[in-house]
C-alpha cells in the first residue's frame, strides 16, 4: 500500500480519530507523540490542536510514509510536526528529549512483532502525568475493514499490558466502527 492510499483510508476514519483526539484533550502548546503514525493523518489533526506553540513527534519505521507526512505539512504550512524514523519498541529522541504531554497509539499494535514491548517502551520514556490514547480493532466486532480478526488484540490483554507497564486506565470506550480505546495516564515513578 502506498502512503497516499493509507492516508486516504485514514481520512475515511476521520470521525474515529476526532473522537480519540477529543478524549485525549490536546491543548495548544502540548507536546504530542504519534507512535506508528504511518503517513500522518492523525499527526496533522493533532498539530491543528497543538498549534505552532506545540509540537507533534511522528514516529514510524516507514520512511516513505514520513516523507509523505513532511510533504503534507509543507503544503499546509505546518512547521511543528517532527518526524522520527524508528521502531516503536526502541526509538529514542536525539537529546535533549522533549517532555511529552500526550501520546497517540492508534491501529498499529496489531501489526507489531512485540506490541507489549512497545507499551513498556512508552511507559519507560513518558513522564508521570502524561496521557495517551491507545486504540485498536476489537476482535469481536463484525469485520468491515481493518485487519483479520485473528490479528486483533483482545481488549482485556491490552488493558493488562497497559496496567502492568505503569499506566492507569482513565477511561475505556468504543469509538465508532470496529475499535476499542483506552485513555491512559502514566502513573508517578
Amino acid at each position: 500500500m502506498t502512503p497516499e492510499r493509507m492516508f486516504r483510508r485514514r481520512e475515511q476514519q476521520a470521525r474515529v480519530l476526532a473522537d480519540l483526539l477529543d478524549h485525549l484533550g490536546i491543548a495548544p502548546g502540548d507536546q504530542v507523540l504519534d507512535v506508528g503514525c504511518g503517513p500522518g493523518y492523525a499527526s496533522l489533526l493533532a498539530a491543528e490542536r497543538t498549534g505552532p506553540g506545540g509540537c507533534v513527534w511522528a514516529v514510524d519505521v516507514w520512511t516513505e510514509a514520513l516523507a509523505y507526512l513532511r510533504d503534507r505539512c509543507a503544503e499546509r504550512g505546518i512547521g511543528w510536526v517532527r518526524t522520527v524514523a524508528g521502531d516503536a519498541a526502541s526509538f529514542q529522541f536525539t537529546p535533549p528529549a522533549p517532555r511529552i504531554d500526550r501520546v497517540l497509539v492508534v491501529d498499529m499494535l496489531h501489526h507489531a512483532a512485540d506490541p507489549e514491548g512497545i507499551v513498556r517502551h512508552l511507559a519507560g520514556m513518558l513522564p508521570a502525568g502524561a496521557r495517551g490514547v491507545v486504540c485498536d480493532y476489537a476482535p469481536v466486532a463484525e469485520k468491515r475493514f481493518g485487519p483479520d480478526p485473528a490479528m486483533r488484540i483482545p481488549e482485556a490483554r491490552m488493558q493488562a499490558w497497559l496496567v502492568a507497564a505503569g499506566f492507569a486506565i482513565v477511561a475505556a470506550w468504543r469509538p465508532p466502527d470496529e475499535h476499542y480505546a483506552f485513555l491512559i495516564e502514566r502513573e508517578g515513578r
